[in-house]
This record gives C-alpha cells, structure tokens and sequence, in this order.
C-alpha cells in the first residue's frame, strides 16, 4: 500500500505544481487526485473504524 500510495502521491505534487501554475489539467492528472483524496479519505475511515472496534471491544469485555 505504501509503494503505491507514494507513487501517487509523487504524481499528485507534480500535477498540483502544475495546477498552481495555472495550467490546465488531462483528465488522468484529474483522476489521479481523486484517486489520492479517495485513497486518503478511507485510510481515515479505516483508522476511525479501527479506534471505534476497540472501543466496543473493551466495553463489550467490561460487560462480562
């Protein structure tokens, strides 16, 4: 996961350089920063989910 996410993530400053210099974007370079804001968004949503299953976990063990 680490290897592709740095790939993407080496492209997306290129496109985002690219973007600040006010030059216009392919469709791939648009796809790939959606790919990378998708791809950031559900690492969140897997470390949240992370944190809540261990939450549960501890209160369904206090329950016993």
């Amino acid at each position: 996961d680490d290897v592709y996410m740095d790939m993407i993530s080496k492209e997306a400053e290129k496109i985002a350089d690219k973007f600040s210099n006010d030059e216009s974007l392919s469709s791939d370079q648009i796809h790939t920063l959606v790919l990378k804001t998708q791809y950031n968004h559900i690492n969140h949503l897997d470390q949240k989910l992370d944190k809540i299953t261990k939450i549960l976990n501890i209160k369904l063990k206090n329950l016993k």
